[in-house]
């Protein structure tokens, strides 16, 4: 089933902030940010925070009122420390993260933070479903805003793994028979070039063992194999 799973940040008052919750989220693979009454969250300072992430600044969805970004949301999780009289289930973030993800699949789920000074109000914690707690020491219990947006991020995709890369975009490591071959031919070059095997030094052959064990604990891809290969017949033209 597909999954819903937004970020919603309640009247954010810093560019930067916004923009380093941004890059936060596509650390860990989560790409729908809502926003509620923010200040301007394409300014060069957003942007220069986001890094990478600047397409997820620009695809943000931008709502007057914090129930106007939950309309199509079934299950809402308030980020804060303060609890009040709001009467809501709470949880820790580690708790929260199986609950959201479960929730993401069943009709959206979203995690709602609030301003850097005051944090979420009574009434936006009245309008979501459950309140969640990041533990932190009580020497300097809050937390930055964008700080907070990673850890739930981060706690999320250990229950909803980041998508995994392309895998046309991934290079196997070559088996040790293709590196024997590349080792023989490495040694081919090396004669061409007049690396001799005399005496006690026996270069040519301390060279072709420094070789193994580089190629053995680096690994080698296709690429890499190639690579060899083709400097080791220009090397033999060349001689």
């Amino acid at each position: 089933m597909e999954q819903k799973l937004a970020i919603v940040l309640v009247s954010p008052q810093g560019p930067a902030n916004i923009g380093a919750a941004a890059r936060a989220m596509k650390n860990f693979g989560i790409s729908e940010l809502r926003l509620v009454s923010p200040c301007d969250h394409l300014s060069d300072e957003a942007r220069c925070w986001a890094v990478d992430a600047r397409d997820l600044l620009e695809s943000a969805k931008i709502f007057p009122t914090l129930d106007a970004a939950l309309m199509d949301i079934a299950f809402s999780a308030a980020f804060t420390r303060r609890f009040g009289k709001v009467r809501r289930r709470r949880m820790s973030v580690a708790e929260a993260a199986p609950v959201l993800a479960a929730r993401s699949s069943d009709g959206g789920a979203a995690l709602v933070f609030g301003p850097e000074e005051s944090g979420l109000a009574n009434e936006h914690l009245e309008r979501c479903d459950a309140t969640v707690e990041i533990p932190s020491s009580p020497d300097l219990p809050s937390l930055n805003l964008a700080q907070s947006v990673l850890i739930a991020c981060y706690e999320i995709s250990r229950i909803i793994p980041t998508p995994a890369p392309d895998p046309r975009m991934q290079e196997s490591f070559v088996p040790r028979e293709r590196i024997s071959a590349l080792i023989a031919e490495a040694h081919e070059a090396l004669s061409a070039l007049g690396y001799d095997d005399e005496g006690p030094l026996q270069l040519r052959t301390r060279i072709k063992e420094r070789l193994e064990r580089i190629f053995g604990r680096a690994g080698l891809t296709e690429r890499d194999a190639g690579m060899i290969e083709g400097l080791a017949a220009r090397i033999k033209e060349r001689t």
